[in-house]
């Protein structure tokens, strides 16, 4: 069995990229140019280009919001896609496990036999999604990103809605005769294995479930608070009622504050765009 992963960047993750590199840009143009005048009284424009630190902290507002708004796109397009090729392989063991677990139609002790390695086998394939899976250098699906904050811009650190989903860990706490206690534990030879791994399996496909809606509960409440503070930059740039409020002059307040207002509007669009998914595909 091969895997191979696409990682193919969504449609919303190139225009805040756009976005965000045209922010970097700018600051460090704007920047340099303001130095530069203020610094130079023989040019005649000593004091009219100096930009303040308030504007310097409004363009980093800019800036870490479009990383959060890039990262959490990117985490839950891979994580999702991930999950997906995970439900796929347990709506196959379910259905070998009912073909075990069915009294009319009697399976002899091969064929049952045979199921059971069909069954391990896309078990296997389950393992190697979740090694497989991995965001900024860390494994998606190891527990870690419930324990260990991540950095995600201005949001400074969060705790992701991502359990454990190795096989052992999934269907979890299931009740049944044969003492199965993980999908990695189900065995469907006997007419009892086959009716407690169903059991099992189901508890599992729950499992995925349910982080598929944590991880959308996640990417909407933090999508929608990088939306929420855009649209307060991009309303009133620096944050107060002025230009001579931020300690700017005339010129830098058509520059400065234009340019920190197009950029913000420019994320809060690829916020609201359409985000195509990222393929994460296991070959057979």
């Amino acid at each position: 069995m091969g895997l191979r992963i696409d990682f193919s960047a969504p449609m919303g993750i190139r225009r805040t990229d756009f976005a965000l590199d045209a922010v970097r840009t700018d600051s460090r143009v704007l920047g340099s140019a303001f130095t530069i005048g203020s610094t130079n009284p023989a040019g005649g424009v000593a004091g009219d280009f100096g930009i303040s630190d308030i504007s310097r902290v409004r363009i980093g507002d800019v800036v870490a919001l479009a990383t959060a708004t890039t990262r959490t796109v990117a985490l839950v397009r891979t994580a999702d896609a991930a999950l997906v090729q995970i439900d796929g392989r347990l709506a196959e063991i379910r259905r070998l496990t009912l073909v075990a677990g069915n009294d009319g139609q009697p399976i002899g002790n091969a064929e049952l036999l045979e199921i059971q390695e069909r069954i391990e086998k896309d078990i296997d394939a389950i393992n190697l999604i979740i090694i497989a899976a991995r965001f900024a250098s860390r494994p998606l699906f190891s527990g870690s990103f419930r324990t260990n904050p991540f950095g995600f811009g201005t949001t400074g650190v969060v705790l992701i809605p991502l359990r454990d989903l190795s096989p052992d860990h999934l269907g979890r706490g299931v009740e049944n005769v044969s003492g199965f206690n993980s999908l990695a534990e189900i065995d469907v030879t006997t007419a009892q294995g086959a009716d407690d791994s169903l059991l099992v399996v189901d508890a599992a496909v729950r499992d995925i479930a349910q982080t598929r809606t944590d991880l959308e509960t996640f990417e909407t409440e933090t999508l929608d608070a990088a939306s929420r503070n855009i649209e307060v930059l991009a309303r009133n740039p620096v944050g107060v009622s002025s230009a001579a409020g931020a300690g700017f002059s005339g010129p830098v307040n058509d520059i400065v504050l234009s340019e920190i207002g197009l950029r913000a509007s420019d994320i809060a669009q690829s916020i609201a765009g359409d985000r195509t998914g990222v393929l994460f595909d296991v070959v057979g």
